[in-house]
């Protein structure tokens, strides 16, 4: 199983509001050190709640790191995953790397929404088991819920 070892792209993408920290996307985190949070189990809800797939799933290539491709795919639904495009890296993450991976995913079943902060919605990878807007609709549905999780807290 991968590790962060070091990669701190969701302390930089991810917005987060919680009592803990406000932070827009796009701006890093204070409590980033060398090593990565040096909050970390006591982390925001915001954190603590996403679901890195390079960390959670055994077969995700060391290639894939999200420091590395400017994409940091998360686990909405088992078989649902939002890929969220770093905000420096729109110009430069569509690579054969990344779109093989989307296409690998596909084929295994999972579908794809890939979006930013500041663009929205981009694009949809969507297997033939699923209904494209009931794909949009239940990851941006999820993403709401959860910023509504981390900001009833304060």
């Amino acid at each position: 199983m991968n590790q962060c070892d070091g990669c701190t792209a969701c302390c930089t993408a991810l917005e987060v509001r919680d009592i803990i920290l406000i932070k827009p996307a796009g701006k890093t985190c204070p409590f980033v050190c060398k090593t990565g949070c040096s909050i970390y189990d006591n982390r925001p809800l915001g954190c603590h709640g996403y679901d890195c797939v390079y960390i959670l799933e055994e077969d995700t290539p060391l290639e894939l790191r999200p420091d590395k491709t400017g994409v940091l795919f998360e686990k909405a639904t088992t078989r649902i995953y939002l890929a969220l495009i770093q905000e420096e890296r729109l110009n430069d993450w569509d690579t054969e790397l990344i779109r093989n991976y989307i296409k690998k995913l596909n084929d295994g079943g999972i579908s794809v929404v890939l979006c930013s902060y500041k663009h929205g919605l981009m694009d949809v990878f969507v297997t033939s088991e699923h209904d494209p807007d009931k794909v949009v609709e239940i990851t941006m549905g999820l993403a709401n819920k959860w910023s509504h999780l981390s900001t009833a807290q304060t």
